[in-house]
C-alpha cells in the first residue's frame, strides 16, 4: 500500500486515541527511511557530498571545523537508498551546547527581541512553527560574554536535551541558547529543515537512550555520535516538501476529529438533558433503553460512558426508572422526605490520626478502609495499609459491619461504599465516615443517593479545609432525603445493577473496538512502509 493510499482509508481509524500523532510520527519516519518521495539519479550521491562539506566559522565555540573521524557504522539502523550514506551527527554540523550568564545581574539580560536571542527548554513548549526567533529573555553583549553560550547562525537547529528532551526548532537568526540544548549547526551537505526532521524522527529513541531518571539529559557526545541518514542535498529538500505537505494534510485531519468529537460531545450531552428534563413524574426506562441502543453513534471511547453513569443514578434515586409499583402509593407521593440525622441509627467518625501509629501497621493484619480504599462503590484495601489484634482490640468501636454505609470525609465528597460479610470486622479508617441506618432502609440505595451526583456537589460545596478538603457533618446530617418504601428502594438498586451492568458491557465494546482500530492503524502503516 502506497502513503497516498494509507492516507485515503485513514478515516476508517481517524477515531483512534492518537491516530493523527501516530500517523505524523509515521511520516517523520518514512521521510528518514527514503521512502516519502522517489529519488533521482542527477542527485548525486550523498558521500561524496559529505567529503567536500563546511560549516561556518563560530567566534566563541570550541570547534570550527567538522569530526574528520568517520567511525564503523557498518551496523546501521536500517536499509537506505543507495544515494544516501550512513553517517554521524558531527560529521555533517557543530555540536554546540548552551549557557546562562550570573542570573542575579540583571544587566546580563533584556526582553526577548531586543537583544541577542536566547532560548531555554521553556522556550520551545508553546512553539507552533518550526522557525524560532527569540525566548521570553534575551541576552545583553555583557550577558553573553559572562556566559558560556555561544552565539549560533540562522539555520542551526535547536534540539533540547533536557527538561524535556526532544523539542527541535529552527534559528530564524542568530541565537544562542542556555545548557538545555544540544544544537546542530548545519555544514552545507545537509538542509537545516531536514535535519529537524531527523530530530523530530528520532527524538523519542534519543530520550529512551538518555541517562537519569527523574532529571534525564542527552550529552553533547551522545548526540555527536548519533547515526545520521543523509540523502543527496536536492533530495533532501524534496523530503522536506513532502513532509510539509502531509503535515498540513495531517492538520486538516486533526481538526476535522476534533469539529466531529465536539458534534457528537454536544449530542451526548443534550441527549442526557433529555433524558433528565421533561415530566419529573414520568418513566425514563424507554428513553433510558433508547440511549443505550442508538449509543454507537455516540460514543467513541470508554471515558464517555462515565456522564451516563451520572446520569442514570440521579435518574434512579428520583424514581424516574419505571421502578414504581401503584399498590404502594400514588408515585412520589408514596415517598417520605427526611433529613439524614433522622435516618441514622450511627455515626461513627473514624479514629483521628493519633489513635494509629507508624508501629501500630502490620503486613497480613485486618485492613483500614481509607477514602483510598473506596472505588467505584467496592472496597479494594490496601496491603500495607493492615493492623494487628491488639490495635484491632484497642479501637474496636470503629469496626464495621456488613450493610454499614462507609464514607470518604476529606478529599472526595461523596465517594462511599457498603460493607458487605466479606469487609464486616475490618477498622473504619482516620478518613472515613461510618454511617448506619435500621433494617428498614437499604444501605445500598442510600449509597446510590450519597454519590449521585446532585448530592456529591451539594457535599463538596460545604466542605471546609485549604489544603485538604474535609467533609462538614452537620451539612451532611442536615441533607434532605427522599426515601421510597424499602421494596421499591431495593427494586431501584436492582434496576441499576442491571444498567450498569449495560454500560459496562459498553465500556467493554468501546474498548474493543479501540483496541480493533489501534491493530488496523499499526497494519495500514506496516503495510504502506513495506509496500512504498
Amino acid at each position: 500500500m502506497s502513503a497516498k493510499r494509507l492516507l485515503q482509508t485513514f478515516d476508517r481509524v481517524s477515531n483512534t486515541p492518537g491516530a493523527t500523532s501516530r500517523l505524523r510520527r509515521f511520516v517523520l519516519d518514512m521521510a528518514v527511511r527514503g521512502l516519502l518521495v522517489e529519488q533521482d539519479s542527477g542527485d548525486g550521491d550523498a558521500a561524496a557530498i559529505l567529503e567536500q562539506a563546511t560549516v561556518p566559522q563560530l567566534d566563541r565555540s570550541r570547534r570550527t571545523a567538522l569530526s574528520a573521524e568517520f567511525p564503523d557504522l557498518s551496523e546501521v539502523p536500517y536499509e537506505v537508498p543507495d544515494s544516501w550514506v550512513w553517517c554521524r551527527l558531527n560529521q555533517i554540523g557543530l555540536i554546540i551546547g548552551g549557557g546562562t550568564p550570573p542570573s542575579e545581574d540583571a544587566d546580563n539580560f533584556t526582553a526577548g527581541g531586543s537583544g541577542i536571542a536566547w532560548l531555554t527548554p521553556a522556550d520551545m513548549a508553546g512553539q507552533a512553527e518550526l522557525e524560532v526567533q527569540h525566548g521570553a529573555r534575551d541576552l545583553t553583549e555583557r550577558g553573553l560574554h559572562s556566559s558560556s553560550a555561544t552565539l549560533m547562525p540562522k539555520g542551526t537547529v535547536l534540539f533540547t536535551s533536557r527538561a524535556p528532551i526532544g523539542y527541535v526548532g529552527v534559528a530564524a537568526q542568530d541565537i544562542t541558547t542556555n545548557q538545555g540544548f544540544k544544537s546542530l549547526v548545519p555544514s552545507n551537505a545537509v538542509d537545516p529543515r531536514y535535519a529537524a526532521i531527523f530530530f523530530r524522527a528520532f527524538a523519542p529513541a534519543i530520550d529512551a537512550a538518555a541517562p537519569g531518571t527523574t532529571f534525564k539529559e542527552v550529552s553533547g557526545k551522545i548526540v555527536s555520535r548519533l547515526p545520521f541518514p543523509l540523502p543527496p542535498l536536492c533530495e533532501q529538500q524534496r523530503i522536506v516538501a513532502r513532509v510539509d505537505e502531509l503535515m498540513a494534510l495531517c492538520d486538516q485531519l486533526e481538526l476535522a476529529q476534533r469539529e466531529r468529537e465536539l458534534q457528537r460531545g454536544a449530542l451526548r450531552a443534550a441527549s442526557l438533558h433529555r433524558l433528565t428534563s421533561g415530566d419529573p413524574e414520568a418513566d425514563k426506562t424507554m428513553d433510558v433503553r433508547f440511549f443505550l441502543d442508538t449509543s454507537s453513534r455516540l460514543f467513541t471511547n470508554s471515558d464517555h460512558v462515565a456522564p451516563l453513569r451520572q446520569t442514570l443514578v440521579d435518574l434512579a434515586v428520583n424514581g424516574l426508572l419505571g421502578t414504581h409499583d401503584p399498590a404502594e402509593g400514588a408515585g412520589s407521593a408514596g415517598w417520605i422526605t427526611a433529613e439524614l440525622r433522622g435516618l441514622l441509627s450511627r455515626l461513627q467518625t473514624g479514629p483521628f490520626g493519633t489513635a494509629l501509629h507508624k508501629s501500630d501497621y502490620v503486613l497480613g493484619g485486618t485492613p483500614v478502609v481509607n477514602p483510598a480504599s473506596m472505588i467505584d462503590g467496592r472496597i479494594v484495601p490496601s496491603p500495607k495499609m493492615t493492623i494487628g489484634p491488639r490495635t484491632l482490640d484497642r479501637l474496636s468501636s470503629f469496626k464495621m459491619r456488613e450493610n454499614d454505609i462507609v464514607m470518604a470525609r476529606r478529599g472526595e465528597m461523596g465517594r462511599c461504599a457498603v460493607v458487605t460479610a466479606v469487609e464486616e470486622g475490618w477498622l473504619c479508617g482516620t478518613g472515613s465516615l461510618l454511617l448506619r441506618f435500621p433494617s428498614t432502609i437499604s444501605a445500598h440505595f442510600l449509597a446510590l443517593l450519597i454519590g449521585s451526583p446532585s448530592v456529591r456537589q451539594y457535599l463538596g460545596g460545604s466542605a471546609v479545609g485549604s489544603t485538604m478538603q474535609n467533609l462538614n457533618q452537620s451539612i451532611l446530617l442536615s441533607l434532605q432525603v427522599n426515601l421510597p418504601p424499602l421494596p421499591e428502594q431495593q427494586r431501584i438498586v436492582a434496576r441499576v445493577q442491571e444498567l450498569m451492568t449495560l454500560c459496562q458491557q459498553l465500556e467493554i465494546a468501546l474498548e474493543s473496538s479501540q483496541e480493533e482500530r489501534a491493530r488496523l492503524l499499526e497494519a495500514l502503516l506496516h503495510e504502506s512502509l513495506v509496500n512504498s
